[in-house]
């Protein structure tokens, strides 16, 4: 029980002289509270909300659980994992005397070139793959996402 829990039936029972507390004025009394219970209703439903979204951080596990509440709160298959990245091989011109080596394949030392988008430079730093049969709003979802990431944290979104 917290401070922000009160009975107002019990309340207004409470507060009424004892000599009044008869069924016909507490159900008065009751009629009168109705429109501050139901202020007090969205009140508690708004304290609830505004208490998850403070406990939902930057953390993989929490942005997890956020999802999978949001769009699969049943099979809860939304998973997070970190970016694919590969470190850069440059290939440099004759004239600035950088050479990289390229090696056939029986020497077996074999140098990987990548396109632009798979090297660190480019690539998102987290991927959240939603399985087939989960319905979202995608803007939505990158809003939500965007809310409690990290600034300087990119990611992408990929349907499985």
């Amino acid at each position: 029980m917290s401070k922000f829990d009160i009975d107002y039936s019990k309340l207004t029972q409470l507060l009424l002289p004892i000599r009044l507390r008869k069924p016909l004025w507490a159900e008065f009394l009751n009629a009168l509270t109705k429109p501050l219970r139901s202020v007090y209703t969205a009140f508690k439903d708004n304290r609830k909300s505004n208490l998850y979204r403070l406990h939902i951080t930057s953390q993989v596990v929490y942005l997890k659980k956020l999802l999978n509440d949001k769009y699969d709160s049943i099979k809860r298959g939304i998973e997070i994992v970190d970016g694919v990245s590969f470190d850069v091989t440059y290939l440099f011109q004759e004239e600035e005397d950088k050479p990289v080596y390229l090696f056939t394949e029986d020497e077996n030392q074999p140098v990987i070139l990548y396109k632009e988008t798979e090297t660190y430079i480019n690539s998102a730093d987290f991927i959240i793959e939603i399985p087939s049969g989960v319905s979202y709003n995608e803007k939505e979802l990158e809003e939500l996402v965007n809310r409690y990431k990290l600034a300087n944290k990119t990611f992408d979104i990929k349907n499985l």
